[in-house]
């Protein structure tokens, strides 16, 4: 029987990997087992949930190591055996990731980005173009997904 599963996975990735952070990054960095948060056997109704879906980034430190937490939420067709899920067919969405570029003294938000190398670019350019500006990266760091 096919079902489709909101499921969740949590990565850590190193400071130095952050360029990594993009769509589907927690399936190369899987920290802990993915968590399906919920099966559905009607798949417009599985995209309806999956639709408030976002991803979270959060920026942390320990023992002198920086690193990002990146929870992911993937929608997957899987396969199951009675209530016995056997595998993922296939992933058909992953949850948004918006990374935002400000401008701090006004507040403005410069763009959006949907992966960690091209907002730091582009932080980096505006600051070597405009030095008395300071810019920053906001990142998602609140999910939901039902």
């Amino acid at each position: 029987m096919i079902k489709y599963d909101i499921v969740q996975n949590t990565a850590k990735i190193n400071l130095g990997l952050r360029y990594n952070i993009i769509k589907g990054c927690t399936l190369e960095y899987i920290e802990n087992e993915p968590l399906v948060r919920k099966s559905y056997a009607d798949r417009a109704a599985a995209e309806e949930e999956f639709g408030k879906c976002t991803t979270r980034i959060e920026h942390s430190y320990m023992g002198g190591t920086e690193y990002y937490t990146v929870t992911e939420f993937t929608l997957q067709e899987s396969e199951y055996e009675g209530k016995c899920r056997i595998c993922c067919n296939k992933i058909l969405k992953y949850s948004p990731m918006v990374i935002k570029l400000t401008e701090i003294n006004s507040g403005k938000i410069i763009k959006a980005f949907d992966n960690f190398l091209s907002a730091e670019v582009t932080m980096n350019k505006l600051m070597a173009k405009y030095p008395e500006n300071d810019y920053r990266l906001i990142l998602p760091d609140d999910f939901y997904c039902g």
